[in-house]
């Protein structure tokens, strides 16, 4: 069933259902021709894609899960991006 260009995928019950799922948001992120981060309502990084770490220039191991929007953004300006 498809509606307003979203697919719905049944992806099987239980653990391996939802292993599956989360094996092709995944592959989905990955492929997006667009930079994509995901934070939580703590403010804090959930999932991203490579071309997002690609497009901002900052070093892999600053984006991370759990890692704090506020320490992307100092790291950001340590690095020289929001010059004035």
């Amino acid at each position: 069933m498809a509606s307003r260009g979203m697919a719905v995928v049944d992806c099987g019950d239980g653990d391996a259902g939802l292993s599956t799922g989360i094996a092709m948001l995944k592959v989905t992120f990955d492929n997006m021709r667009h930079g994509f981060l995901l934070l939580d309502e703590e403010w804090r990084v959930v999932e991203f894609n490579s071309l997002m770490i690609e497009l901002v220039g900052y070093p892999a191991e600053i984006v991370r899960r759990g890692a704090r929007a506020y320490d992307l953004v100092c790291a950001g300006a340590s690095l020289g991006h929001y010059r004035g």
